[in-house]
């Protein structure tokens, strides 16, 4: 099998698995409707049982796609995943609504975690920034993706289920053709040490520091539309709204070359994390909706040195053969902030806006920065 072909369909996968929640926030006043609900803070609920069986699935994801393969995980996945984004938007129990959130992320736990082994086993050191980033592209670029996608079938046939109907259809022939891919690299592993992963710190402060990393961004996935409708984004021309978005995907493979070249992911992480908290609290002091545009764009395209970085800096620290559990258990870490993370913004914005926002978005960025640093030392000691 050739590996740019699996490349390409990991990189499919990594837009849905990102696009699901953007499809549930776009359309969020939809769902609200059909749930009988008024309340955004309710509504966080989808997103918070979503991150809890998502979190819940990360390391057993790793450790069956070291076992078992990763394209064959990675498909089953998609094919469970794309059957219940279709029953979200057709069921009309809330109840039912977060029972079926929580299973979506149970089936889409296992995709990153399988998706960084495969990539890791294929591709070398100094090569792996490069095909990570193709795939961060894909993931960067789907909230605009599905935005466009949306609106042109709600344009045409009026029905805003339609188009997770589509990205549903396309997940379940991706995922087929994953299960269906036959690749000759001996998968057949015995699972890994999972004792090492709480024995010693450094896994526990890559985790520390990717859950402040992923609640962050999950706030934009999760409500860039409703803070974009608090800045009076301009929505006669509602495809610029999704500019930043376009320059992030962009970003990931202008710093996957980067970084295959320089090899100097602290600084590049550091540098980042330092812009992006003074874009954050420009993006939210100022009024006018084209600086919200363009701070969201500066800090949506400068996460991603920091995302190439983790996902090297965890292979290294496991060793190649076990980037799956390393992945899953980062992963894992990154998608407890995705459990807080939309709740304490849906909460800030509904009694403080955006004010309260800002307060919550910092403290993320400056933990980030911190533990980030601690493993930048650790790194350089190895």
């Amino acid at each position: 099998m050739r590996r740019g072909f699996f490349l390409l369909l990991a990189g499919i996968s990594s837009l849905l698995a990102l696009g699901d929640r953007y499809e549930i926030s776009l359309f969020y006043r939809y769902l609200m409707n059909i749930y009988s609900i008024n309340s955004i803070v309710s509504f966080s609920y989808i997103f918070l049982v979503f991150y809890l069986g998502y979190t819940i699935t990360q390391i057993p994801g790793g450790l069956f796609a070291q076992k078992f393969g990763p394209s064959k995980i990675m498909g089953l996945s998609l094919i469970l995943w794309s059957s219940f984004l279709i029953l979200i938007f057709i069921l009309h129990s809330f109840i039912v609504g977060i029972i079926i959130s929580f299973l979506m992320g149970l089936s889409q736990g296992p995709i990153y975690p399988s998706m960084m082994q495969f990539l890791r086993d294929k591709y070398v050191d100094s090569e792996y920034p490069v095909a990570t980033s193709i795939t961060t592209f894909f993931g960067d670029i789907s909230p605009a993706f599905i935005f466009t996608v949306s609106v042109l079938t709600y344009q045409i046939w009026k029905e805003p289920y339609l188009s997770p109907f589509l990205l549903a259809s396309i997940g379940i022939i991706t995922g087929i053709a994953l299960v269906l891919i036959r690749d000759n690299y001996n998968y057949n592993r015995s699972f890994g040490k999972l004792r090492d992963l709480v024995q010693y710190s450094e896994y526990w402060i890559l985790g520390i520091s990717f859950l402040s990393y992923d609640a962050f961004f999950y706030i934009f996935l999760s409500w860039y539309p409703v803070m974009e409708r608090i800045k009076d984004v301009n929505t006669a021309n509602s495809y610029l709204s999704y500019l930043p978005w376009i320059f992030m995907g962009l970003s990931a493979i202008l710093f996957g070359r980067i970084m295959s070249k320089l090899n100097k992911d602290l600084q590049l992480s550091g540098i980042s994390y330092f812009i992006i908290l003074i874009c954050t609290v420009i993006m939210i002091l100022f009024a006018a909706p084209y600086v919200f545009l363009i701070s969201s764009s500066i800090i949506l395209a400068l996460l991603n040195p920091i995302l190439l970085g983790f996902w090297r800096l965890s292979s290294r620290i496991s060793g190649s053969a076990n980037s799956s559990i390393a992945g899953g258990w980062m992963n894992f870490w990154g998608n407890l902030g995705g459990l807080i993370s939309p709740y304490l913004a849906a909460v800030s914005i509904e009694k403080l806006k955006l004010l309260g926002l800002m307060v919550v978005m910092l403290s993320f960025i400056i933990l980030g920065m911190v533990t980030r640093i601690i493993l930048g030392e650790i790194e350089n000691e190895d």
